[in-house]
């Protein structure tokens, strides 16, 4: 009966020491943390007053702009051409020479083409003169694609 409250003891006392040098480890790691915030915080200050004084200025080329905003209608358009039927694709006017006037792309495409569209609409480019007509959008091969239809009178 001895032996075993002499191990439960032991155990005991073991797991004890074990919680209390974690408990240790975790008061010095906190003031450790407090201490580098605190010098985190000084440096942010002294930069952000260093750069507060150093005035920058910097040139915009449009037309660069102007590429880059195509570039990426581009590959807006270029990622939403998948579709498995004709119901998914629509055609989206992009008023726009450059992106061909008019585009097939899935429903997903077409609203986020027409919220960058609308968004920059500073983009100085050839604007489609005519929206032609009897064109609809097609689902072929798993890609929007668009058709002509012809009226037969």
């Amino acid at each position: 009966m001895y032996k075993w409250l002499t191990i439960m003891g032991i155990v005991c006392l073991g797991f004890i020491i074990v919680l209390l040098s974690l408990g240790y480890l975790l008061k010095e790691n906190e003031v450790a943390t407090t201490a580098l915030k605190k010098k985190l915080d000084q440096q942010k200050l002294s930069s952000a007053e260093s750069s507060a004084t150093k005035a920058q200025l910097t040139f915009v080329d449009p037309e660069q702009n102007d590429r880059d905003k195509l570039e990426r209608y581009k590959n807006i358009i270029i990622e939403n051409l998948t579709c498995t039927e004709t119901k998914q694709c629509v055609l989206v006017n992009t008023n726009n020479v450059s992106l061909n006037c008019i585009v097939a792309v899935n429903r997903i495409g077409a609203s986020v083409l027409a919220k960058e569209l609308k968004k920059d609409q500073t983009i100085r480019a050839e604007r489609c003169m005519e929206k032609p007509q009897n064109l609809i959008s097609v689902c072929q091969q798993n890609l929007c694609q668009i058709e002509a239809t012809v009226m037969i009178q």
